[in-house]
């Protein structure tokens, strides 16, 4: 369900950790981290630190699965676990909203400790880790960190491409305010970003090439950015190649867009990128996870 509000009048003060421990029946360092994350608020909209008492009216915010939309691991650990994302479907609920996400099978596989350790994309498909907690996120972060997780991609592109290519343009965040903030662009200022990319089999039909990807970095939007700035635009895309009024209605949507209606304005029903593999070695181990969904049905 992601993320709600509740309300509570509190008639006597009460250290606010103490409360959440015993109302949420979570750990110390579980009601440490909800303060530090701002989801304790005051009736006059501010929010509470670690050390404060609370009294009166308060309002919580506090995560609760949603069983309908759980999705089973593809792999699992006492440490960590792997998921297959469906594609429009989010990683992680934006800000507090009430959304359905991968959080919610996050949490109901590995217990309410479990973080997740990386992001897709809501239109992008495919594997995701989470780990079982803390300790074990920060040191799956110090592997993409120092990059030692290889991640590997199918795309389907516009156009043929011929031939292997590494793609080094730099990719900065949006300076710009507004609905369509959300794009990236090419960018001397911007941050370096490495992408290799590997055609597998064109088709003349539909003038669109099947290619394999390799991100060595892993910058917000960077395959999508990358692959369009060299004139291969992934096909679906709602946002890179498409008129700018196309990507605002689809930002806009409260609803995801019926499967006709997205074709129609990006050219395919869905973005045609999936996460397929993952690659990296964890306390000692050698790990090769690979998704065993066809989400193309290219074959």
């Amino acid at each position: 369900m992601g993320f709600k509000v509740k309300d509570f009048f509190i008639t006597k003060p009460i250290l606010a950790f103490v409360f959440l421990m015993r109302e949420f029946n979570i750990s110390y360092n579980q009601a440490q981290r909800w303060l530090d994350k701002k989801r304790v608020i005051y009736a006059n909209g501010s929010t509470c630190h670690k050390s404060q008492k609370i009294f009166g009216h308060i309002k919580v915010i506090y995560f609760d699965i949603e069983y309908s939309s759980y999705h089973h691991p593809i792999f699992k650990t006492n440490s960590f676990a792997v998921f297959d994302k469906p594609v429009h479907f989010l990683s992680h609920p934006k800000d507090y909203s009430q959304t359905a996400s991968m959080l919610d099978s996050i949490k109901l596989s590995l217990g309410n400790q479990a973080v997740l350790v990386h992001r897709l994309d809501k239109e992008t498909s495919g594997l995701l880790i989470a780990a079982s907690n803390v300790h074990y996120a920060q040191k799956f972060g110090k592997l993409f960190m120092d990059k030692h997780i290889q991640r590997s991609y199918y795309a389907l592109v516009q156009g043929k491409l011929s031939h292997s290519r590494h793609i080094t343009l730099p990719i900065l965040k949006s300076q710009h305010k507004g609905d369509l903030s959300i794009r990236m662009s090419i960018d001397n200022k911007g941050l370096a970003s490495h992408t290799f990319i590997k055609p597998l089999s064109y088709n003349p039909e539909t003038n669109s090439t099947y290619v394999l990807v390799v991100p060595y970095t892993g910058r917000t939007h960077q395959i999508r950015l990358h692959l369009y700035s060299i004139g291969h635009r992934i096909i679906g895309d709602p946002l890179y190649g498409v008129d700018d009024h196309l990507s605002r209605e689809y930002l806009e949507s409260n609803a995801s867009f019926c499967a006709q209606k997205y074709t129609h304005y990006f050219g395919a029903c869905r973005l045609m990128l999936h996460a397929f593999k993952l690659q990296f070695t964890f306390n000692g181990i050698n790990f090769a996870l690979t998704s065993f969904l066809n989400h193309f049905n290219i074959k």
